[in-house]
């Protein structure tokens, strides 16, 4: 659950090179590069990641096309995405993902639901201790989101407003 509405969640989505992603993406020492390779429409992009991989294993390159519609009739939108081929000199291994994410708006104020499905090919052999290092971090989508979005003292205010209004009332 997030607390943003889906239409915030599915822009922070789609901003691939925002000034907060660009920010995670400098901090990082596993990520080597990420820019958008080419815009296709208002709904579709070319995008592309390098991510470092420790000595003697090779860097591994994504580039992926998403997608994204909606609202369907619930009012959710649906961001999927999958490898395409595009030259690159990168001299990485051009890894494969494929993945949708759901963003279902929920009742209340500003608050959905995200749900992220995704499948990683690394293009080759990669030892259990050095996939189980990686995969932490191709799950960080969510942890950003909720760092982003993240109302928890805005929410706990209204809520006590609304028991200290009640209170009064019933107190009165």
């Amino acid at each position: 659950e997030i607390d943003a509405s889906a239409e915030e969640v599915l822009a922070w989505r789609l901003d691939w090179c925002s000034r907060e992603k660009m920010r995670i993406h400098l901090e990082d020492p596993r990520s080597i590069s990420r820019s958008v390779v080419k815009d296709i429409a208002i709904n579709n992009s070319i995008v592309e990641t390098t991510k470092q991989f420790p000595f003697p294993f090779k860097n591994r390159e994504f580039v992926v096309q998403p997608v994204w519609s909606g609202p369907d009739a619930g009012g959710a939108f649906l961001y999927c995405w999958e490898s395409v081929d595009f030259q690159s000199e990168s001299g990485a291994i051009r890894a494969d993902s494929r993945g949708f994410i759901k963003i279902k708006p929920l009742p209340g104020n500003r608050r959905c639901e995200f749900i992220i499905f995704q499948r990683i090919d690394t293009k080759g052999f990669i030892p259990a201790w050095v996939f189980n290092m990686k995969i932490k971090h191709s799950l960080s989508t969510p942890g950003e989101l909720h760092a982003s979005f993240d109302r928890d003292l805005e929410i706990d205010a209204e809520d006590c407003n609304a028991l200290i209004s009640n209170m009064e009332v019933g107190s009165g």
